[in-house]
């Protein structure tokens, strides 16, 4: 039997701890679950949610991207520290964290903040995903035995939409979008001071103007058309990822979500927009050093925040509510229309999971359904 000291001042108290230990003993003898239930307890009335988190944050760092790794403790220091920072781990549970997460969707986390800023449904689901995986960490570490995040519904906002997918001739007015700007007629003040600026006109008046395009929006958005790679791995690939004689993609984990190398054949469109697009960058000052293995292709950071420009040429196109992500749906709903089996349609998008992609590759558009009719149709009036 280990000897410890039961840290008693008298005869009495020292036995009342031994009997203590000795009750405990024969639970894990005779009930091994409660007793680690109890113990998980214990260990969570003795931790604080801060001194969790920090540990939890530790075992981020470096692991997730720095963004979102900087999200996660603007998150936790800001708002978690100062509600349920003190609050020891056993003493959260889902009525806390509603009660948490009602304050920070009307912004009232600080009593003395007399202008409260309400934030967006999304923004509150965000934390609580986040809130989540922190406790999932702590039921791994032992800490806890549930995960009262669990408990809690996600706040409901405006109904999503339908992820969507382009038909061809959407494509092509996407594609035109992202390389020419139209005129359009547009009434505001105009400047009349020149290029220094300073003065304009006192009333609105009608002119024609063209929108700035960025030169690595249409490469950028035609890759990912013809690809279905998500935002970050088409920011992330470099020259030496394509070989564009044998057309053929090596992408490494690395900037795969799924942390999986790809070694998967070019579609023709692919390579003919990199082609297009080296071309042009060969014409450039700098092209020798844009044109390098280990250059970016589309030169720009990874974390580079490219929805603006898209957002502007989905307007112009008039694809309203177009995101960057339905490029990734349109890419494995044109794989289903060219006939591609859907394990060959797996390994060419890089999804993990089957029922992921399936809900973009069964997705059967409103005109393709009716054209698929009509010839029934005139089948059953062929026969009668």
């Amino acid at each position: 039997m280990t000897r410890r000291s039961t840290k008693a001042t008298n005869l009495r108290d020292a036995k009342t701890v031994v009997e203590s230990w000795r009750s405990q003993e024969t639970k894990r003898t005779t009930d091994p679950v409660a007793a680690e239930k109890e113990e998980t307890e214990r260990r969570a009335t003795a931790r604080t949610f801060w001194q969790a988190c920090k540990e939890w944050l530790a075992t981020k760092d470096g692991v997730v991207s720095d963004k979102y790794f900087e999200v996660l403790e603007q998150r936790a220091d800001a708002f978690w520290k100062a509600k349920l920072g003190s609050k020891s781990l056993g003493s959260i549970d889902a009525g806390v964290l509603r009660a948490y997460l009602k304050k920070r969707k009307t912004g009232t986390l600080d009593p003395t903040n007399k202008e409260p800023r309400p934030v967006s449904v999304t923004t509150v689901n965000d934390d609580l995903k986040a809130l989540r995986l922190f406790f999932k960490f702590c039921i791994r570490s032992g800490w806890l035995m549930k995960n009262p995040a669990t408990e809690v519904d996600p706040l409901r906002g405006t109904p999503k939409r339908k992820g969507r997918y382009l038909t061809p001739e959407e494509e092509a007015r996407l594609l035109r979008a992202c390389s020419v700007s139209d005129p359009q007629t547009v009434k505001a003040k105009r400047n009349t001071g020149g290029r220094a600026g300073g003065s304009s006109t006192t009333k609105k008046k009608s002119f024609k103007q063209r929108a700035h395009v960025p030169p690595y929006l249409a490469p950028l958005v035609r890759v990912g058309l013809y690809t279905g790679f998500r935002r970050r791995t088409l920011l992330s690939l470099e020259w030496r990822h394509i070989d564009l004689k044998e057309r053929r993609w090596r992408v490494p984990a690395e900037i795969v979500k799924t942390s999986e190398d790809l070694d998967i054949p070019a579609l023709d469109e692919a390579v003919e927009a990199l082609v297009e697009h080296r071309e042009k960058l060969g014409k450039d000052d700098d092209a020798t050093k844009r044109l390098r293995p280990k250059s970016l292709i589309f030169g720009l950071d990874p974390d580079s925040d490219i929805k603006r420009s898209f957002r502007s040429a989905v307007k112009r196109a008039k694809l309203d509510g177009l995101s960057f992500h339905d490029l990734r749906r349109s890419f494995t709903n044109m794989l289903r229309r060219r006939g591609v089996p859907i394990d060959v349609a797996m390994a060419l998008s890089g999804h993990r999971n089957l029922e992921v992609l399936m809900q973009s590759y069964r997705d059967v558009g409103f005109d393709e359904a009716r054209k698929a009719l009509d010839g029934i149709d005139s089948r059953s009036k062929a026969g009668t």
